[in-house]
């Protein structure tokens, strides 16, 4: 679950909504690693929901550069949703499926989707994710999905 960033954080209004507009615009990890440097020599300790806030918009980011139109965490899985009439050589897909044998799957019935196992579960059930190492291995799927079917 996300929070927002706790209104006790910045000095007034104008700096909290700047952020949030300066945070919706990331694009890149040196531009968060920036980000970050800045809010805490302005305002201290950044909060872990701020932190969680922009390694989320980074990902949206991301995932808008590899034609992935959503993406969603639910129970140690991954959803990748292409963006709809996103073309792809079929054998580049496959490649790419077999590369993560076991973890990755492909659907095309309900638009084309890709579906991940997280390595970053923790306990048998499956119950426990680790959110830093997800946001990890998230980002890391989306850059090679870019690189190797884009």
């Amino acid at each position: 679950e996300m929070d927002d960033i706790p209104e006790s954080y910045f000095r007034n209004e104008v700096h909290k909504l700047d952020m949030y507009k300066r945070i919706s615009m990331l694009e890149t990890e040196e531009e968060l690693s920036e980000l970050l440097d800045e809010l805490l020599d302005r305002f201290g300790n950044v909060p872990t929901s701020v932190q969680k806030l922009l390694q989320v918009a980074l990902i949206k980011a991301v995932a808008h550069s590899a034609q992935v139109s959503c993406v969603s965490l639910k129970g140690g899985e991954v959803k990748l949703s292409w963006v709809p009439a996103t073309t792809v050589n079929t054998g580049k897909i496959e490649e790419f499926l077999d590369c993560h044998k076991g973890q990755l799957s492909f659907s095309a019935a309900k638009g084309a989707q890709f579906v991940y196992k997280l390595n970053a579960v923790r306990g048998k059930s499956g119950a426990r994710i680790d959110i830093w190492a997800a946001f990890v291995e998230i980002k890391s799927l989306l850059y090679e999905m870019k690189e190797k079917l884009g």
